[in-house]
C-alpha cells in the first residue's frame, strides 16, 4: 500500500495512507536519454486527524537538509520495509 511518510528532525515519523495524499513533484532531470534525477516533491496535501477532527493539510515542503521535515512517498510492505520512489 502506497503512504506518504513525514519524517521530523527528532526522528518520529507519522504515515499517511497514500489515498488520502496528493504529492506534487519537480521534473526530473534528464541527461540524453537518462533520467539523471528524479523529481522531487515540491507539495503535499492530505487528510489527518487532530483532537477528533478531519482537517484537510497543504504542505510545501523545503529540500530535505537534515533538520526539517523529510517527506517521502512509497509502498510500506506487508514486512514492514518502506519502498522509497520519491523525496523532497
Amino acid at each position: 500500500m502506497n503512504f506518504l511518510r513525514i519524517t521530523h528532525p527528532d526522528k518520529t515519523s507519522e504515515f499517511i495512507p497514500g489515498y488520502t495524499a496528493s504529492v506534487s513533484l519537480s521534473a526530473p532531470t534528464v541527461v540524453g536519454n537518462l533520467i539523471t534525477n528524479r523529481g522531487r516533491i515540491t507539495s503535499v496535501s492530505y487528510e489527518k486527524i487532530v483532537s477528533g477532527s478531519l482537517i484537510y493539510v497543504t504542505d510545501t515542503p523545503a529540500p530535505w537538509n537534515g533538520s526539517n521535515d523529510k517527506y517521502e512517498f512509497g509502498e510500506l510492505t506487508h514486512d514492514g520495509f518502506f519502498n522509497i520512489a520519491f523525496s523532497n
